[in-house]
């Protein structure tokens, strides 16, 4: 009886269950489709009144979105397809969910997220609407989220190597 227990409770819980798929990009894929890869850190992180909406096809709901507009400081470019150069600071445009309109969201978009003084890994391309900006590789696509990789801080060292040779014991 109490294994017939278990395995009600089990079944019931994986018939409450929900997923949707979602496609990995591996960082080839997404340099591919970028025009700059950066290290960058947002200096300042604004709402827009730009508005829309992010939907996963038609048969799913759509959520509400606002616009970001961050302006970054560009530490390092790890790679470009392009031949100009990036200004030290640029202009980084992105949208989120508007959470003032939705309250949960089960199953929703990756979505691109920054905080302030915080490096991040950004795929990059030029912003058709916009002169002068960038957006994420994936703008326009549900799961854009993957475009920004947060740098964790590195550990402090705890011994430097030498340079002096090492002499090999028996």
């Amino acid at each position: 009886m109490k294994t017939l227990c278990i395995l009600l409770a089990l079944l019931a819980a994986c018939l409450a269950a929900e997923a949707r798929l979602m496609q990995l990009m591996t960082p080839k894929q997404l340099c591919e489709k970028a025009d700059f890869v950066i290290i960058g850190t947002p200096v300042t992180i604004e709402k827009t009144t730009e508005q829309g909406v992010i939907r996963l096809g038609e048969k799913n709901p759509a959520y509400p979105s606002i616009g970001y507009v961050a302006k970054l400081k560009v530490n390092h470019v790890i790679c470009t397809t392009r031949e100009e150069r990036l200004s030290e600071e640029i202009v980084f445009r992105y949208s989120d969910i508007d959470f003032t309109q939705v309250r949960g969201v089960t199953n929703g978009p990756e979505r691109i997220y920054l905080e302030p003084n915080v490096q991040y890994i950004i795929y990059l391309k030029k912003d058709p609407k916009h002169e002068g900006g960038y957006i994420g590789a994936l703008e326009g696509e549900f799961d854009d989220g993957q475009t920004v990789i947060r740098v964790l801080p590195r550990e402090k060292k705890v011994a430097t190597p030498s340079t002096e040779p090492v002499e090999a014991k028996p």
